[in-house]
């Protein structure tokens, strides 16, 4: 799984490098989370990246104010 980045045309928001947790790298503390237990697997850039299987797990990140978007 690749790392994902939330950006602004001003700046990076949120950046999620989902190894072994969903906290925000960027520093913005944008800290993901999960309503359902996460399984982790090796992955192309690290050992512990989540690994979403598509059905029944999932992460949201905390609310970013739309107020960045404008």
């Amino acid at each position: 799984m690749k790392n994902i980045g939330i950006t602004s045309t001003f700046k990076n928001i949120a950046y999620y490098k989902f190894e072994k947790n969903l906290i925000d790298s960027s520093g913005n503390n944008y800290n993901g989370f999960s309503n359902t237990t996460l399984a982790y697997a090796g992955g192309k850039v690290g050992k512990n990246s989540v690994d979403f299987n598509g059905k029944t797990n999932s992460m949201q990140e905390t609310k970013i104010p739309a107020s960045i978007f404008s």
